[in-house]
Formats: structure tokens, C-alpha cells, sequence
């Protein structure tokens, strides 16, 4: 009687790459085999998949198959035994499990007779050598990456703001793609202190943010993004942070104050000791006789009802005004501080002239500074070649690599600055000009959060109250500036202007976004 057979080809690209074991070829040797021993052949298997584990896709078909079609499949015959498996332990188990329903295993180049005790010393080896050379396979890929980490170069999946792309030297690093200044938005939104890492990852969703709550806290420790690599610990060696040959994408300044927020250490942001909409300008006010701020509080009446004042902290000078009279004073302070729209039009070509011309100067800063990264890459491999081609020796070679790694890594450093300094200034630009044109609007329609956000930006010191006025020793230079007359505009913009756009260049303090109001 016919031996019915399923015949079992399996291949990993990387083998079939490096051994020329190909699946047709597998087939070929394995049908004459049948051929020649008469074997009826039922199904042809083939797989591509790690021979480590049997948890594969096809395999688990075949076992499905001899379970539910007991005693119609007399063996399984493979090319050879690392074609079965590459792990001994698990090879023992799933062999005594197909013996149990009735099959053997063949094999066409190592054919063991099981019958014998003997074999079983043979079948130890065929299955013990390929596991061998899986576990030196993976002893030298991992040291292979520890030496190329500790050099400074990135081996692994390029993380999130970053592509995998090669050096000059043909070395593996990372180029920052299209989603690096989303990375900086995430650090420099958690640089503040004022969210939390779970606010960020919720506000930047839209943006393209799809991380989970631990992959997000992961991407938010990772030294990669201020040029580094983290090397892990391997045998006797220390963990170790080196300087990565890839650009950084985040300050260290910043990644350093991110670290601080999350692990407690966060600045105190609290605008005010009041976050009610009831005492808005509480500890924004200060009292005309000491100087000092002014408090706020209800005060019940023998009727009952709650009368809210705005106090001076120091009872002795008994300075004490309604809430209702100090707001509505305010609105008229405000209502005067209003910007011409005139003024708010030369502001904003004037300002966007100096923004083109800064652009320019930048972008032509930026060659300069590629040209000088290709010409130090032509330099590393030359020094490459040359000891390659035995022309300088090792100490000199690690000397001029090194040397011209750190130049490399500097000016990378320098570009990524330069790349992430342009700001969508007429974005912000419009909305603060429509901001200090509409002052009175935004400050009532805002939050109280962002109100008081509003009036630290533009009164950076404590407004005086008295006699139903509103003053202040030290108001925004600019918002002064533009306050004023067109023709002192114009008298001086030339004198003021570098000025005005180093304030006007920065991005808005969080919650005064043009999105918030």
C-alpha cells in the first residue's frame, strides 16, 4: 500500500538569498525522492517563514489537516531537517506529537531510520546544528549593532519624525522627515509645564499624533531626538548614551525641562491664585498706597445676599472696590488702548519684509552648511578607503573619524536649528494684529485662563487702580509703539523694527493660539 505524504517546503527570504535553498528547487529534489520511493503525494506545502518556533502559518494548516483527517496522512517529507526546524526542544515535542497520531517525519539529503534508538544521536545533531547557527547568527547581528550604535549610528526602525537613510560611508543613520516639527510642537508644548503629557498627546491627534498613552510617553524619553543613542547594557558592558551622527530635532534645553514635568519636577503656572471667571484681574491689580496686590472675595450682607470686592492684601490700608465697578472701568481702559488699523497695516508689511529677508538670509545659511556636511562625508570616507586600503593605520583611522564625526554632527545640529527656526509668522502676525485691534472683544470673550494670558503679554507689570483709572509704570514697549500716532510710527520703525520682530517673531503663549479664540 501507497504511503500517502504531504510534502513540506519552507524558506526564509534571507536564506533563500544567502544558501540558494529555493522553493522550486526544494520541490524538484523532494517529488523524485516520492517518485522513487513510490509515495502517493497528497499536498504540497510550502512556506516562508522563520523556522524558530512552529508557530507558522502553513504549518498549523497541516496539523489542522492530519487532525481532522486521521490516519490519511502516513508522513511528512522535507529536504532536509532545518527545513522541519531550528529549535531542538520544540522539535522533540511536535515530533512525538505526530508520532502519536500515526505519522513520521522524512527528510531526502539526512534520512534516519527512527526505528532505531541509534538515530536518535543523529537526529540531536541535525536539529541541535541549525539552532547553533541561529543563536551565532543573532549573537553577531546584536553585536554588530552595538558596535555601529556606540560609533554613533542608528540601527532599527527609524522612530516617529525621523527616516532611516545611509551616510556618505554608507552607514546607517536618520534624516528628519516631514513629521520633525510636529516632534518639536509635542516638546515644546510639554516644556511648559502647563499640560500634561496626556493633554498634548489629545490636542496634537488632529495634527498626526497616533501614538498610545506608553508609546507617546516612550517617544517623549527618547534621547534620539536631541542627537543621541541610547546603547543598552550587553554582558559586562554599561548602559551608555553616545552622540548619534543623525540631526537633532528637539532642544536639549527643552528635552531636559520635558523630563523635569514628567517626572514632578514642573515650573508652578498658576496666572493668578483664582482660575474662576468671578475675579478675573485678582493679583493683577495693585493697591495705589502699598504696592501691593489685590484680592478678591464675597462678603455676605445682613439680608443674606453676596457682594464681591476686589481688596488690598494689607488690611491697613483699606482699599476696597466693587467687583462690578472695577470691570466695567476696565472695559474703558481697554476700549482706549486701541490700535488703528491703519498702524496695524504698515505693522504688518513692515514686519513682512524683514521676515523675507531674514528667510532668505537663513536658506542661504543652510547651503553653506550642507555644502560643509558633503565636503567632511567625502573627507570620512576617504579616510575609509585609506585604511581599508592599508594606506593609514587603525589609531590614526578612529582618530580622523571621530574628529570629523563630532564636525559632521555639529553642523547637522546647526542645520536642524536653522530649519526650525521659520515660524508661520503670518499666521500669529495677523491674529495678534487683529488681538491688540479687537483687545476689549477678545479679553471678555476669552477664558479667564486666557484673559489673564492676554493681559500678562501686553501689561507685563501690575495695572494701579485708583480714582476709576487704570495705569501701569511698564507697559509692552511694542504694544506702546503701535498705540501711538501714525507719524511717530513712521518716525521711528526703522529705529524700533529688529525689535518688534524679535517679539513678534515668537509663536503666542499656549492658549492664545489663533485656534483658541
Amino acid at each position: 500500500m501507497k504511503k500517502n505524504i504531504i510534502i513540506y517546503i519552507r524558506v526564509s527570504t534571507d536564506e533563500q538569498a544567502r544558501s540558494g535553498f529555493s522553493p522550486n528547487h526544494q520541490e524538484m529534489v523532494i517529488k523524485a525522492y516520492c517518485k522513487a520511493k513510490g509515495y502517493n503525494i497528497i499536498q504540497i506545502v510550502r512556506e516562508d517563514y522563520s523556522a524558530k518556533t512552529f508557530n507558522r502559518p502553513e504549518w498549523l494548516k497541516i496539523m489542522t489537516f492530519i487532525k481532522t483527517n486521521k490516519k490519511s496522512v502516513d508522513a511528512i517529507v522535507c529536504l532536509r531537517w532545518d527545513r522541519f526546524s531550528r529549535n531542538l526542544e520544540e522539535s522533540l515535542r511536535v515530533l512525538r506529537q505526530l508520532r502519536e497520531m500515526g505519522v513520521t517525519l522524512e527528510t531526502v539529503e539526512q534520512p534516519l531510520d527512527m526505528d532505531n534508538p541509534d538515530s536518535k544521536v543523529m537526529l540531536s545533531l541535525y536539529l541541535t546544528m541549525p539552532e547553533v547557527e541561529n543563536d551565532k547568527n543573532a549573537i553577531r547581528t546584536k553585536e554588530a549593532s552595538r558596535r555601529s550604535r556606540l560609533e554613533g549610528f542608528w540601527t532599527g526602525t527609524a522612530p516617529f519624525g525621523y527616516s532611516n537613510c545611509r551616510t556618505a560611508a554608507d552607514k546607517s543613520t536618520l534624516t528628519p522627515n516631514e513629521d520633525a516639527p510636529l516632534v518639536t510642537e509635542v516638546f515644546e508644548m510639554m516644556a511648559t509645564g502647563v499640560y500634561s503629557a496626556e493633554e498634548v498627546r489629545k490636542r496634537l491627534r488632529g495634527k498626526g499624533i497616533k501614538h498610545t498613552k506608553q508609546a507617546f510617553l516612550n517617544m517623549l524619553r527618547n534621547v534620539v531626538y536631541i542627537g543621541k543613542i541610547n546603547v543598552a547594557e550587553y554582558k559586562k558592558e554599561d548602559a551608555q548614551i553616545v552622540l548619534g551622527v543623525h540631526p537633532p530635532i528637539v532642544k536639549e534645553e527643552t528635552f531636559r525641562r520635558v523630563q523635569n514635568v514628567l517626572d514632578g519636577r514642573r515650573p508652578n503656572f498658576k496666572f493668578g491664585t483664582n482660575r474662576t471667571n468671578i475675579y478675573p484681574l485678582r493679583q493683577y491689580v495693585k493697591c495705589p498706597n502699598c504696592g501691593r496686590g489685590l484680592t478678591a472675595g464675597g462678603s455676605r450682607s445682613r439680608n443674606g445676599a453676596i457682594h464681591h470686592y476686589y481688596n488690598c492684601i494689607n488690611n491697613k490700608c483699606k482699599v476696597r472696590h466693587k467687583i462690578d465697578v472695577v470691570h466695567s472701568d476696565f472695559d474703558t481702559f481697554l476700549a482706549s488702548n486701541v490700535v488703528a488699523d491703519e498702524i496695524q497695516e504698515l505693522y504688518y508689511h513692515t514686519l513682512e519684509d524683514v521676515f523675507k529677508q531674514d528667510d532668505a538670509k537663513r536658506l542661504e545659511e543652510i547651503n553653506l552648511l550642507n555644502k560643509q556636511a558633503e565636503l567632511i562625508e567625502k573627507r570620512i570616507k576617504k579616510a575609509e578607503d585609506d585604511y581599508y586600503d592599508s594606506k593609514i593605520p587603525f589609531a590614526d583611522y578612529t582618530g580622523i573619524k571621530e574628529r570629523y564625526v563630532k564636525e559632521l554632527m555639529n553642523i547637522m545640529g546647526q542645520i536642524a536649528d536653522k530649519q526650525m527656526e521659520k515660524t508661520p509668522f503670518k499666521k500669529y502676525l495677523s491674529f495678534g494684529l487683529s488681538v491688540v485691534g479687537n483687545l476689549q472683544h477678545y479679553y471678555k470673550q476669552a477664558p479667564v485662563e486666557v484673559a489673564q494670558k492676554l493681559l500678562g503679554s501686553i501689561f507685563p507689570e501690575k495695572l494701579t487702580y485708583e480714582k476709576n483709572t487704570f495705569r501701569t509704570t511698564k507697559p509692552n514697549e511694542v504694544f506702546t509703539f503701535m498705540t501711538s500716532n501714525i507719524k511717530g510710527f513712521e518716525e521711528l520703525k526703522n529705529k524700533k523694527v529688529g525689535k518688534i520682530a524679535d517679539q513678534s517673531s515668537m509663536a503666542p503663549p499656549a492658549g492664545l493660539e489663533p485656534a483658541t479664540l
